[in-house]
């Protein structure tokens, strides 16, 4: 397993995120306000930070059982929360 992960240049990361702030400028002019979405972008691209690293990180290891019982537990905590979706706080 001497393969390397390939890498996207910030450059195109950047690109990425045009349609994001469109969106963003358009709904601040037509609702007066784009703050909670703002956050929203923000918490989104935090959490893709830290499970693409995670997840980098994880396959590059070669114990076959370390993946198998990582993709086992993320398909469970995924049904289970199919099937019990979070209650709406407000």
């Amino acid at each position: 397993m001497s393969e390397t992960l390939p890498t996207i240049p910030i450059s195109l990361l950047v690109l990425t995120l045009i349609p994001v702030l469109m969106v963003l400028v358009i709904q601040y002019k037509w609702a007066g306000g784009a703050g909670e979405s703002a956050y929203a972008v923000s918490r989104m691209l935090g959490q893709l930070l830290i499970v693409g690293y995670f997840l980098g990180a994880l396959f590059q290891t070669p114990q076959v059982w370390i993946i198998l019982l990582v993709l086992t537990i993320m398909v469970c905590v995924a049904s289970w929360i199919g099937q019990n979706p979070p209650k709406k706080s407000l």
